[in-house]
This record gives structure tokens, C-alpha cells and sequence, in this order.
């Protein structure tokens, strides 16, 4: 999570110029101050601490030093450090330290003093700071570069650079409650982002590339029309569409069945007869309105086939022209009844639409 910002020290005002306006050194120091708050306090804010290009650590031949190359980082103050020149660091002592970390810090430095006058230096320098100390002792604001392993036993040398504790520089996006969500590079070893936080994926979204999720669980692709049921060797992931649609296809893929009535039910209409299908996943599909003209206070309507059937007796609210307190009520047995619990009446509606259940 990010440490609140103490505004109370951020500059808010900087100098108006004009024509023959007598400026003091002040005067330049709140300019100065003013741009570089900003600039750090978007570094911070936005940016994610860590190496922004270059700065890879290899070790020479001699095996006795390292060469860190040219590029620059961003540290969790919001400084912007940058390595000029490529920089060779020996001096390794393995009786001190036998693996610790190499690190790079900010720095500045006084620079460009007037000759004979004390406190007089004319410039800031910034020259970064680069060591070599354990793990604990790697100060907080310093971006790590590599772990280095040190061998007693041939010379002092370096036997080991492990360049696994990089951490590339990448992008905060700010929430209310001051949460650290980023998305930054993994590093060379697994050559992919990571993503700290909750990963919302529209159905539209496309991946060029690899997305690898938590316990090693790799994404190649994220597709609108992948078949749900292959066996997914891409570990490709369907969209929110992809699913529909695949729904959409398997309820075709059964021919509906129409129903045969008994005990005097008939259709509403005789151009939509009432019928049944179940489709892959073993949820079996209803549709139709039937009806009945006589007298009646309970009556099966139809029956449905072995396989057809559900595992539990189930029951569904339904509706009668005078307002009964009525159910349908489909049977483990595959008897389909019209049930009324307050008395008797002429006419009884039963409306299939919409019911579903999963076979036995």
C-alpha cells in the first residue's frame, strides 16, 4: 500500500516573472522546488519503483568483477536515477559477505565550488550511489540489481549472478483506499507482467502474447470463439461471448421432442406444441403452454422418459386464470402434474416455459 503524501511540504506557488523583476536566489529555489515536487510526486504516485531500461549486471571474465551497464530507475521516493556510463565494481570481499545483494541509490552530491570561499559550491550533482552489502542491509529507497555469490574456496571470485531480484519499474493505479495495485515486468527469467490485485477482463479483450496467472498457471490467448469443450491445449481462456455462444450451440444440438399429452391436457396452441430436450451438460429443457377445461383438482399431464427425469421430486410455482395457489410438479418417476392446493376449478393453465433441471 502507498504512504499517504504530506502535502503540508508541497509547494503550491512559484514566481510570476516580468520585465526588470529583482530575483534572489529564493526566487530560483521555489521554481526548482515547485517543478521537481510535481515530477517526484508523479514519479511515486504513479510509477512503481524499479529499473526503467538497461542497468543489467555481468559478471567479467576474471570472474572478480561486475559491469553494470548504462540505463537508468525510478526509486519509491519518485527520484529518477540514472547511470551515465557503464561502471565496473570490483573489490569483492567474500571473508565479509559470501551472497548479497547489488543495489543502485540515488544520490547528490555538492559540485563546482568557487576557488578560496567556503559552502561555496555552485551545482547539484547527482551521481548515483551503487554497493554491494547483505539483503537486510539494502536501504529501502535503492533498487536492486542482482544477487551475487562470492566463492571462499577459488579466490574471491564471483560463482553465481542471479539476476532474480530485478525489479522492473511499471505503473500504480490509484485507488480510494491507497491500495498498491501495479502491473510491472517479471524480469528476464520469465519474460511476462505481473499484476498485483484484482484483474477485471472485458469479453472483448485480446492477448498477444502469454498471461500467466498465480500457481503457474499459463494463459496464452483469451478468445470470443474457442469451442468450451476442446481439450484447451493453448490454454487459451473464452470470453463471457465465447460461453453463450457455446451455450447457444449445444442447446441446438438436441432435437426438441414433442410431448405426449394425457388425461385430456392439450396445447394452448397447436402451431407451438409443448416439448422437451436435454442438452450436453444433462439439463433437460421445457417449453410450451398446455391447458386443461374441466374439472379438475389434480392431474398428470405428461410423462417423461427415462433419462429425462430428475434425481429429486421438483416443484415450480404456475398460475391459474382464478388466481389458485397452484404448482407443477415433476417427479422423479417423470409423472408432470398440475397441483392445486385451495379447492377445484374449470379451467387450468400450465406454463413450461423456462423450466429446466438436471437429469437424473
Amino acid at each position: 500500500m502507498l504512504e499517504p503524501t504530506d502535502f503540508s511540504e508541497f509547494y503550491t506557488e512559484y514566481p510570476n516573472y516580468f520585465p526588470g523583476q529583482y530575483l534572489l536566489a529564493d526566487d530560483f529555489k521555489l521554481q526548482h522546488d515547485y517543478l521537481s515536487d510535481r515530477l517526484r510526486y508523479h514519479n511515486r504516485s504513479l510509477h512503481a519503483s524499479g529499473i526503467i531500461e538497461g542497468l543489467e549486471v555481468t559478471v567479467q571474465e576474471d570472474k572478480k568483477s561486475v559491469v553494470i551497464t548504462r540505463g537508468s530507475a525510478i526509486d519509491n521516493e519518485g527520484n529518477l536515477i540514472v547511470l551515465k556510463d557503464n561502471q565496473t565494481i570490483d573489490g569483492f570481499d567474500s571473508s565479509e559477505l559470501e551472497e548479497g545483494y547489488l543495489w543502485i541509490q540515488y544520490q547528490k552530491t555538492e559540485d563546482a565550488y568557487q576557488q578560496e570561499t567556503d559552502d561555496s559550491h555552485t551545482r547539484w550533482k547527482e551521481e548515483p550511489l551503487v554497493d554491494y552489502t547483505t539483503p537486510d542491509a539494502a536501504p529501502d529507497d535503492c533498487v536492486k540489481l542482482a544477487k551475487l555469490t562470492i566463492s571462499n574456496d577459488t579466490g574471491d571470485t564471483i560463482s553465481d549472478n542471479d539476476p532474480s531480484i530485478r525489479e522492473y519499474s511499471g505503473v500504480y493505479l490509484p485507488s480510494s483506499d491507497g491500495t498498491a495495485l501495479t502491473l510491472r515486468y517479471q524480469g528476464n527469467a520469465d519474460n511476462g507482467a505481473v499484476f498485483t490485485g484484482s484483474l477485471k477482463i472485458e469479453e472483448n479483450l485480446e492477448i498477444s502474447g502469454d498471461l500467466t496467472l498465480q500457481n503457474e498457471v499459463a494463459v496464452n490467448n483469451i478468445s470470443n470463439d474457442i469451442a468450451v469443450d476442446n481439450n484447451n491445449d493453448d490454454q487459451t481462456i473464452a470470453t463471457v461471448t465465447a460461453i453463450k455462444s457455446y451455450v447457444d450451440s449445444k442447446v441446438e444440438e438436441e432435437e426438441w421432442t414433442t410431448l405426449e399429452l394425457i388425461n385430456s391436457w392439450t396445447n394452448q396452441d397447436d402451431n407451438k406444441p409443448a416439448r422437451y430436450f436435454k442438452d450436453s451438460s444433462g439439463i433437460v429443457h421445457l417449453e410450451g403452454v398446455l391447458e386443461f377445461t374441466d374439472y379438475i383438482t389434480s392431474s398428470i399431464a405428461f410423462t417423461l422418459p427415462d433419462g429425462y427425469r430428475p434425481s429429486t421430486d421438483c416443484y415450480y410455482p404456475a398460475y391459474s386464470c382464478y388466481g389458485h395457489l397452484i404448482y407443477i410438479a415433476i417427479f422423479t418417476n417423470g409423472n408432470v402434474q398440475h397441483i392445486c392446493y385451495t379447492g377445484v376449478w374449470k379451467k387450468a393453465v400450465m406454463y413450461l416455459d423456462g423450466i429446466t433441471f438436471g437429469a437424473a
